[in-house]
């Protein structure tokens, strides 16, 4: 779990795709599938990341990314056997269809079930908070800063040794135009994981090294 974790972060196609081609049948079949199900989330991850920055384009490789990672959870959760875990990556893998406000409101059920269901089997999930966060931050209508930061920090304080909330506490401050503060959770995450190619690249256009 500490490579697969590592390899996501780390926010570069090659080391997933070196990882998923190594998945093989030593890993219980559910676990096997889980783990698979994060890294196509993962590919994802860098995808959005990529088109939104301008950086790369994958076409409709993020399409069928999503079908794999959910082809690889949802038998769990069909057959009864998910856990909190389980119903996050549903959620998140949903949340990659998400591009417009018509396309949120489209996809907004199946992830608020996925999250309530995660939420309800584990409610100090860190990654709940963290999507709440997301939400509260990222949403089109009703933007809520205060409770985004809420969110986040709780998110953090679940899990100090996870960078991921620093990368949204950032774009908050960003949003609010606190430089100093943006640089300063981005220092933080470069801090907790210095191999994550996202934080390079915003710290590099922020002129840090």
């Amino acid at each position: 779990m500490r490579e697969l974790r590592a390899t996501e972060e780390r926010g570069e196609i090659e080391p997933i795709e070196d990882l998923l081609s190594r998945l093989d049948g030593s890993l219980e079949d559910d676990l096997r599938a889980y783990v698979r199900a994060r890294l196509y989330l993962a590919l994802c991850g860098v995808a959005r990341f990529d088109q939104d920055n301008h950086l790369a384009e994958y076409g409709d490789l993020p399409e069928t990314w999503i079908g794999e990672g959910l082809a690889a959870i949802d038998p769990i959760l069909e057959a009864g056997r998910g856990e909190s875990e389980h119903y996050r990556v549903r959620a998140d893998l949903v949340a990659m269809r998400v591009k417009s406000i018509f396309s949120g409101a489209r996809w907004a059920s199946a992830i608020h079930a996925a999250r309530d269901e995660a939420q309800r089997l584990d409610p100090d999930n860190p990654w709940i908070a963290l999507s709440r966060g997301k939400e509260a931050l990222f949403t089109p209508v009703g933007q809520d800063l205060d409770q985004a930061e809420r969110e986040l920090r709780r998110a953090a304080r679940l899990d100090p040794t996870w960078s991921e909330p620093y990368i949204y506490l950032a774009r908050l401050e960003h949003e609010r135009g606190n430089l100093d503060r943006e640089r300063g959770h981005l220092e933080t995450c470069r801090a907790l994981n210095p191999d994550r190619r996202i934080v390079r690249v915003i710290l590099g256009r922020l002129g840090v090294r």
